[in-house]
């Protein structure tokens, strides 16, 4: 098992506050294992980590582009990834190393769309959750597939037990605990009581224990095979109420959650061709992102204690023998929402099509983002004024224009006709006047993107689409040429006389 001891030796590491670790350390860990060097090295060198395109050809050169808390998170996942690839993996250690890799997801998109602890953090945490499986199937096949056969008719924690004389969490806990990674990562590594869900004061701790507890359940009931869509909703519905005193409104997310997760690994399985994550796995996932979010759940059963593993499948409707979920509605695509905005600017319909508003519900479905603001070139000058706007950040942004000549990111996405990515607006970096005065404050518009909108070679305006939180952003070549499809086709007659 050789992937494993390179885990602990990194989150050791890594887990080291900055200010203690200099580059050097920090580059040596990682280009220990070639193969993950290898991968870090070209996730430096994509667009969705290198906006700027500037070569990057040394560990030591990703640090600096991908950033420590970045890094981190990168190579916990292809460590991950790479042990099911090296070792022939079977069916189980694939389908264990999945759901970790989708809890890490799943914690770090509510950490970002909510504004709260450090989503990096949390999805090291959430995946490190699984860390006594993973163990577990890797090193006592047998002894797992025995506990598994066990759990079909009892807990899962009981059948460990009985197996192993311990649960997955707490050898996973036991393991890591004494590799001396730091406290503020082994004590996520424990079970949630009910008395600490409803802590009246809850500490940072608390929250993020509650919320890598909830990413790794809301991880194995996406990917069980046996729930159907309704048995899914109820499911991961009465998953999200448990922890609503810590994390409000969790009910309400838990579709969105699943599909940023979704997005987060189809992004990272194209732009790092990763070939040994199950098609099962990303399949499921993906049909579970696209299942109809306000499907009516069931009537749910009498209060019972929730045990420390995902709701089991008897919670699910029943089902005709064939797999209920197939077939599903087709999954999200470029390619599908710019046909269907052709149609739409093709319509003769009157009232006219929404134009800017389908395009505004293709971008929030395709980057999850919340933020937008259109500016359109005015007939009467070089300026581009704001025409369309939605999103809680865009009603505080009074009516400015812009123009190309202007000093900020806004004049250098219209001189240039190129993407401006803006990963954490309130970085130090990015002052007055590269962002103009008029911005919407940080807390609300955490991170966004500038997208120029041309047609024919000639520019007729820029998109803003952002996020309430900080966030890398990342966009691949084609869904960047996708995007300039789409918004192409906001530029008809109809949308300027719209605006």
């Amino acid at each position: 098992m050789p992937c494993l001891p390179e885990i602990v030796q990194l989150m050791r590491t890594l887990s080291t506050r900055s200010s203690d670790i200099s580059v050097p350390e920090l580059a040596d860990i990682v280009q220990k294992d070639p193969v993950i060097l290898a991968k870090v090295l070209a996730a430096a060198n994509t667009l969705g980590y290198n906006p700027g395109r500037v070569p990057v050809v040394t560990v030591t050169q990703a640090i600096h582009v991908i950033g420590y808390e970045r890094i981190r998170s990168l190579a916990m996942s292809l460590l991950l990834v790479e042990q099911t690839s090296r070792s022939h993996s079977v069916d189980e250690q694939r389908d264990v190393i999945s759901q970790a890799l989708t809890a890490g997801c799943i914690a770090q998109a509510v950490c970002e769309s909510r504004g709260i602890l450090n989503p990096e953090e949390a999805s090291v945490c959430a995946s490190l959750r699984s860390f006594g499986r993973i163990v577990m199937v890797t090193c006592m096949l047998d002894d797992y597939r025995a506990a598994r056969q066990l759990a079909a008719g009892a807990r899962d924690d009981d059948a460990f037990t009985r197996v192993f004389g311990l649960t997955p969490l707490e050898l996973g806990r036991r393991l890591l605990k004494a590799s001396d990674l730091p406290d503020d990562i082994t004590a996520t590594l424990r079970a949630v009581t009910p008395d600490s869900l409803a802590n009246p004061n809850p500490s940072p701790g608390d929250h993020m224990l509650a919320l890598t507890d909830f990413a790794t359940h809301l991880a194995g009931i996406t990917l069980q095979p046996d729930l159907d869509r309704n048995g899914f909703t109820h499911a991961s519905q009465s998953l999200a109420r448990r922890y609503h005193k810590l994390i409000p409104h969790l009910a309400d997310d838990t579709h969105a959650l699943v599909q940023s997760a979704s997005r987060q690994l189809h992004h990272f399985a194209h732009t790092l061709q990763i070939k040994s994550l199950p098609p099962r796995f990303l399949s499921r996932l993906r049909h579970r992102a696209v299942a109809n979010p306000d499907a009516p759940p069931e009537e749910p059963p009498a209060a019972t204690s929730t045990p420390e593993t995902p709701p089991p499948a008897q919670h699910a409707a029943p089902s005709a023998p064939t797999a209920p979920e197939l077939p599903a509605p087709a999954p999200f695509t470029w390619s599908a929402e710019i046909a269907r905005l052709t149609a739409l600017a093709n319509s003769s319909a009157n009232p006219a099509p929404p134009l800017v508003d389908s395009a505004f519900d293709s971008l929030r479905r395709g980057l999850d983002a919340t933020e937008f603001l259109l500016f359109s070139h005015s007939a009467l000058d070089d300026a581009f004024v704001l025409s369309h706007r939605a999103g809680r950040s865009s009603h505080r942004v009074d009516k400015p224009s812009i123009r190309a000549s202007e000093r900020t990111v806004f004049g250098i996405c219209l001189a240039r006709g190129e993407n401006v990515l803006i990963h954490r607006a309130a970085d130090p970096k990015i002052r007055l006047p590269t962002s103009p005065p008029w911005l919407p404050p940080t807390d609300l518009l955490g991170s966004f993107a500038l997208f120029p909108i041309l047609r024919d070679n000639h520019l007729h305006g820029l998109l803003l689409a952002g996020w309430s939180t900080p966030r890398q952003i990342a966009l691949s070549s084609e869904e960047t040429r996708a995007i300039r499809h789409l918004l192409s086709l906001t530029t008809g007659p109809r949308t300027r006389a719209a605006a």
